[in-house]
């Protein structure tokens, strides 16, 4: 699925003196032109070892000599307006596998760009790696995002 430019995922920028809690993801390197392809809106940017705090020891043995995270571009003529709900659901359900409420709260705080509406397609997922939760996890979500600064109205492209 090709999302409209007018839609946002979220990013993240480098600052150094904050530590992200996060997923890496080991692949073969022939997967990067498509990765690339789906990431478009971002940078791959190389990364070293050195720069992460791996919390499974086992993982630091296998990981690739070369790391890359896909960081968003900042351009001021091109900034998307619109959040997928499906798209947070998907975020937010990761970080509370992962880490917990606390970790629902470190990424909540250590975001930036929930100040948009929303697009209300949790019922009609737009996201291609959207997820189903349930009645009062979504109640939840929804909460925590209108604390972060989400607008919760309806726009020209909902789906709900």
């Amino acid at each position: 699925m090709q999302l409209s430019p007018e839609v946002a995922l979220l990013s993240v920028h480098r600052d150094l003196s904050t530590c992200l809690s996060g997923m890496l993801i080991v692949d073969e390197v022939t997967s990067l032109p498509q990765l690339d392809l789906r990431e478009a809106h971002y940078d791959r940017v190389p990364i070293e070892i050195s720069d992460l705090e791996i919390a499974d020891d086992r993982m630091q043995q296998d990981l690739p000599e070369t790391l890359f995270v896909y960081v968003g571009r900042r351009s001021p003529e091109r900034r998307p307006t619109l959040l997928l709900q499906s798209y947070l659901d998907a975020v937010l359900s990761g970080y509370l596998r992962e880490y917990g409420e606390e970790g629902i709260h470190h990424f909540l705080t250590t975001t930036i760009g929930f100040e948009r509406p929303i697009v209300l397609d949790r019922h009609k997922p737009r996201y291609s790696r959207a997820v189903k939760v349930d009645a009062a996890l979504a109640r939840r979500f929804d909460e925590l995002l209108a604390a972060a600064g989400v607008q919760f109205r309806e726009s020209p492209t909902s789906d709900q």
